[in-house]
């Protein structure tokens, strides 16, 4: 989901360098996992088909993603 300049994959230890900032700007604390579903929330409010989803978040099975379709809360 994060990836450098050369839109290589971010190397871990790097994202957790800058932790600090994200404490001093005072929102609350969301793990890295969290960010995945909020992606795919995005993604289904934004129309895009369950089969692509699944292929950005990498499922390796489209229950995985429905479940996640599913689990949205309803408006």
């Amino acid at each position: 989901m994060f990836t450098t300049r050369s839109g290589l994959p971010l190397e871990l230890r790097n994202l957790y360098r800058f932790g600090w900032i994200a404490v001093a700007a005072g929102p609350p604390r969301v793990r890295l996992h969290d960010t995945q579903h909020g992606c795919a929330s995005l993604l289904f409010a934004a129309g895009f088909a369950p089969r692509v989803v699944m292929e950005i978040l990498g499922h390796s099975q489209i229950a995985v993603t429905m479940n996640l379709l599913m689990a949205r809360p309803t408006e």
